[in-house]
């Protein structure tokens, strides 16, 4: 991450992707065992799902019991946040 100017931020969207949603989205970051979490929820679009997204190298997630896991969506593209934004939500999320 980089500190940029007030006019570099102008300049930068005056040129991002028209065709593209911005997400607003609110984090809440915390730790399962020694696993760092981030629970992101997507706050502007249909039904404002959450993901949780763990770090943890080539181990196993440790999901914590307070979180109930509807669909695995790891390494599948219609949940990564540019597809999301492309479309302007989730097709199959209800």
């Amino acid at each position: 991450m980089r500190i940029i100017s007030h006019k570099d931020y102008l300049e930068y969207i005056k040129g991002h992707d028209q065709l593209l949603m911005p997400l607003k989205k609110i984090r809440q970051q915390f730790f399962c065992e020694t696993q760092p979490c981030t629970l992101e929820t997507i706050t502007n679009i249909p039904g404002q799902p959450t993901f949780l997204r763990v770090e943890t190298g080539n181990q196993k997630p440790i999901i914590p019991s307070f979180i109930d896991v509807i669909k695995e969506v790891t390494f599948k593209q219609d949940y990564s946040s540019y597809e999301i934004s492309r479309v302007g939500g989730i097709s199959d999320y209800k």
